[in-house]
This record gives structure tokens, sequence and C-alpha cells, in this order.
């Protein structure tokens, strides 16, 4: 689990930072194995102590890049890569 967790935990402490950079419909997905582990991660996500200060943000125009979670039941995230379904 820390091998998956950190990477993300990285991705949403420092999505503000990439977002200001990017194209505005830029989004990154997330693969999860049920609904279960879609809505733990969304709720971390979503967290407001996750969110960046408010002078970053202001610095970045208020910009979030975007996280959009793919949970399949029976596939594991390997598999839903392999068969590009996200």
């Amino acid at each position: 689990m820390p091998l998956l967790l950190y990477p993300l935990l990285s991705m949403t402490l420092q999505r503000f930072l990439f977002s200001a950079r990017a194209a505005g419909d830029l989004v990154y997905r997330i693969a999860v194995i049920g609904e279960t582990e879609a809505n733990l991660l969304r709720a971390l996500i979503d967290d407001p102590l996750s969110q960046p200060p408010e002078v970053l943000l202001q610095a970045n125009d208020s910009q979030l890049a975007q996280f959009e979670l793919v949970a399949h039941e029976s596939l594991t995230p390997e598999q839903v890569l392999a068969e590009k379904l996200v």
C-alpha cells in the first residue's frame, strides 16, 4: 500500500504546480480496485487539508489539477492499464 500511497499523495500535494502550466482539460486518471478504494482515495484528494495554501492558489489562478478515479471490481489496476481502459 505505501508504494501506491506516496506517489498519489505527492500528486495531490503538487497538483496545483502542474495545472498552472497545463491545458485546462488535463485530467489524471487513477485506476483502483472497487468503489471502496475509489471512495477512500476521493476523500483523501478532496480533503481540505490536502489543498495548497491560499497564497499558492492565487499564484496559480486557483487552478487545480483534476483527478478521475476509475474503479473496476473484477480487474486489477495493471489489467486496466494493459487493456487501455484509462
